[in-house]
């Protein structure tokens, strides 16, 4: 879906501000299953660029931002290295030992997005802060989504993973490109991704209800900028196999003389 209009091109008015005049703008029209709106209209924005950084420049300064961040906020204090050796007890298998931490982060840990209702007090959630260090909310007991993937990178590098927080595009938002030097407007989501041979797993223990080792659909297909100190390490996030999606359902069921039925019927949902 294209359109056309015309823009002339920026005019400065004076010191203080420029003009910008766009016309015959064309209607919205919307389609099935089109791209978010916000990639589909013509739209201006305005924002600050640090140091004048553009491209490659400013994304190796935000990967290099992320990988500091991530270095102060999951450094193994007492309770990491407690919660680790009590969890990976016994434990050998690689992939064992993130599935007990993922399980550890998503179970053991109040997520203040998906808890249940009374769980917090109104209190308890004003003290969240989404830059709270792992040692902070493991004593805490609860977070957000962003604290307890904290939590998880941190659990995960003391167990020996290089684990780097990373920050992610989205389908529903702004589509990523290099010249929109925005971190903020492009990339407002976050996970943790662990090296895989060549490539990169991604976890989003903060999703609570996401499978081990999945995304969601939202964060599927879609750049990731893992964090790093010298490099800029710009990833694709993997879609989900469609095995990966099932619906299943069971039915224990009883029908009487009279032909009533009565029983009990289970759903099960895995995936999208």
């Amino acid at each position: 879906m294209t359109s056309k209009c015309d823009a002339k091109g920026m005019v400065k008015k004076g010191d203080d501000f420029y003009e910008l005049e766009v016309g015959n703008f064309p209607a919205d029209n919307s389609e099935p299953y089109q791209p978010p709106e916000k990639t589909n209209i013509a739209w201006l924005m305005f924002y600050m660029s640090p140091n004048g950084r553009t491209g490659d420049s400013y994304w190796k300064m935000e990967g290099a931002n992320l990988y500091k961040k991530m270095d102060s906020t999951t450094k193994a204090g007492k309770r990491v290295k407690s919660v680790i050796k009590e969890l990976l007890a016994g434990v050998s298998g690689e992939e064992e030992k993130l599935e007990a931490i993922y399980d550890y982060c998503v179970t053991e840990l109040i997520n203040s997005v998906y808890g249940k209702s009374g769980e917090l007090s109104p209190e308890e959630r004003k003290e969240i802060k989404s830059d709270m260090n792992a040692e902070k909310v493991l004593a805490q007991g609860y977070g957000n989504p962003r604290n307890i993937n904290t939590v998880f990178c941190a659990l995960a590098r003391a167990a020996g993973f290089d684990a780097r927080n990373t920050a992610l595009n989205s389908r529903t938002g702004y589509r990523f490109s290099k010249v929109l030097a925005s971190l903020s407007t492009t990339m407002k989501r976050r996970c943790v991704a662990i090296p895989n041979g060549d490539s990169w797993r991604y976890f989003d223990p903060g999703g609570k209800y996401l499978a081990f080792g999945h995304l969601d659909w939202e964060a599927q297909g879609v750049v990731a900028l893992v964090s790093d100190k010298k490099n800029v390490l710009i990833q694709s996030t993997p879609f989900s196999k469609s095995n990966d999606t099932v619906e299943k359902s069971k039915a224990k069921l009883t029908l009487d003389e009279k032909g009533s039925l009565t029983g009990h019927v289970e759903f099960e949902l895995t995936g999208h």
